[in-house]
């Protein structure tokens, strides 16, 4: 629905509803997570604070299986839909540290940060 630019609004209230329930986010791995967040920040969808925080605590436990793509994902779509719990941000950055900067500044897609 992103790449269409395509977002109904019914469509996507229905979603919110259903990750919400209880379980729902649980079984999601680590890189379905970060789409799932990419997906609500490229569609400029706000997905409500309460399934942001959701998202954010599923994201920390299972952090160590975050490769450097999927955790820039998750960090730039909840920083760009507001999500600003701070201590969600303090333990990631550890995994920051760990991939070092040639991993945060190289190219391509095992670039953290995008840049070339």
């Amino acid at each position: 629905m992103a790449q269409l630019e395509y977002s109904p609004p019914q469509l996507l209230a229905a979603l919110c509803s259903h990750l919400m329930q209880s379980g729902v986010l649980a079984p999601f791995t680590a890189q379905q997570l970060a789409t799932t967040a990419y997906a609500f920040s490229a569609l400029d969808h706000f997905p409500g604070e309460q399934l942001l925080g959701l998202l954010a605590e599923r994201c920390l436990a299972v952090r160590g299986a975050l490769d450097p793509l999927s955790l820039s994902h998750v960090l730039w779509s909840l920083a760009r839909l507001g999500y600003a719990h701070k201590p969600f941000y303090e333990q990631l950055a550890p995994l920051v540290s760990s991939f070092g900067w040639k991993r945060l500044v190289g190219s391509g897609r095992e670039s953290l940060l995008g840049l070339e």
